[in-house]
């Protein structure tokens, strides 16, 4: 089956309306709702499938922890202050 077509995938393209970003981490093809967080920093990363070589597996979606850098903990300060700060 082609990832294109694999269920955990197409649902995370319909609830982000198109804001998600496909990468390779390791051996895994994640999924992230650009959405929630900054580039880098995303909440939201799923594992969607596997690489062997130079094909792709579809798994079993799963939420990953990624571990975020201190210049990206940074950026998550500056946005939650644009978030919260109201404006004049």
């Amino acid at each position: 089956m082609p990832v294109s077509e694999h269920w955990p995938v197409q649902r995370l393209q319909w609830f982000t309306h198109g804001f998600y970003s496909a990468r390779r981490v390791q051996d895994a093809l994640v999924l992230s709702d650009l959405r929630m967080g900054v580039e880098g920093a995303y909440t939201f990363n799923y594992r969607v499938a596997d690489f062997s070589g130079d094909r792709v597996f579809p798994v079993t979606s799963s939420l990953l922890a990624l571990p975020v850098r201190r210049e990206q903990l940074a950026q998550l300060s500056q946005l939650m202050h644009r978030t919260f700060t109201p404006v004049h």
